[in-house]
């Protein structure tokens, strides 16, 4: 099942990768790890459309073979993101509340279990960076 869904993901993900090496300014969704969780084969297709003309040419098939796909991928990844912030922001850190009764298929918590009631595993170590920069 875990495979499956893995390679519904991979389609997606190639073309927000593809999406990064736009110029900034044109770009839709700006995501600098989806190139990173792509396996080996996706990541050479990813390399080859990064000249413009490669990259062009892929929308323009995608867009013709499938009208509105490319653009509502996008739309829907950035949606995704911003919603996710969003919800970010309104959670208490102490406060894991009933995630079942929340409607929560999955909770990513970074640092040490809050207690023992808590059913976890531990995915990968993490190292976080807190950065600032000055706003004009």
């Amino acid at each position: 099942m875990a495979q499956a869904a893995a390679k519904t993901g991979a389609g997606p993900t190639v073309m927000v990768a593809i999406e990064q090496h736009f110029p900034s300014r044109q770009r839709i969704i700006t995501d600098d790890l989806a190139y990173s969780v792509l396996p080996f084969g996706a990541r050479a297709l990813v390399w080859a459309m990064r000249p413009p003309l490669a990259r062009n040419r892929m929308v323009r098939a995608t867009e013709r073979a499938f009208p509105g796909l490319w653009s509502g991928i996008m739309c829907r990844k950035r949606y995704i993101d911003e919603a996710l912030i969003a919800a970010s922001r309104e959670i208490d850190r102490e406060h894991v509340g009933d995630l079942v009764a929340d409607g929560v298929d999955v909770a990513v918590r970074f640092g040490e279990p809050l207690g023992a009631s808590l059913v976890s595993r531990k995915l990968a170590d993490v190292r976080v960076l807190t950065v600032a920069s000055w706003r004009r």
